[in-house]
């Protein structure tokens, strides 16, 4: 008593693979495999909403206080990863930028109303960034490591409204 089937996402043999599940907002979001990659969220009154549907893989995601939706997604024609957001809506869904590296543990996280991560340009190296969930809003937080090598940003862990990580010192800086 108590545990079923809330629903079928794929039928016949196959399975939608349902994964990296998260509780938010008082809400679980997780993302399923069928013919391409989704975001779902289910209320506490069990309703099931599609959030997003993606053509690539999702390599992580999280979910702001707001309950915007930051995702990182992996295209396989350009080999690059790149910062998504999503309000759930059409027009609410895009690109914030292709700059990250995923070469990490926990790559992405919120605090807030914000999503970290790291990411990579010419100047700074690997470097700890945050977005606010629009392009102009999305930049580099501080060039830790001077250089073009970085300080490569591991463990982003939020607490309360701010992001706990480590970083690597290469120059003793």
């Amino acid at each position: 008593a108590g545990t079923g089937l809330l629903k079928k996402f794929v039928t016949g043999e196959f399975t939608a693979q349902p994964q990296l599940l998260l509780n938010k907002n008082n809400s679980i979001y997780f993302v399923t495999l069928e013919s391409e990659f989704n975001i779902y969220k289910i209320d506490t009154a069990g309703v099931i909403t599609k959030l997003v549907s993606l053509p690539n893989s999702i390599s992580s995601y999280d979910v702001d206080d707001n309950g915007l939706i930051f995702y990182i997604s992996y295209n396989p024609n350009t080999q690059k990863h790149s910062l998504w957001r999503t309000d759930g809506t059409t027009n609410g869904t895009f690109m914030l930028t292709d700059k990250i590296y995923y070469n990490y543990g926990s790559v992405l996280r919120t605090a807030g109303n914000k999503a970290y991560f790291t990411a990579y340009d010419d100047k700074t190296g690997n470097e700890l960034w945050a977005s606010d969930g629009t392009v102009a809003g999305t930049a580099l937080v501080k060039d830790i490591e001077k250089g073009t090598f970085g300080s490569s940003p591991f463990s982003l862990y939020p607490y309360k409204n701010y992001i706990v990580f480590g970083a690597f010192a290469y120059n003793g800086n």
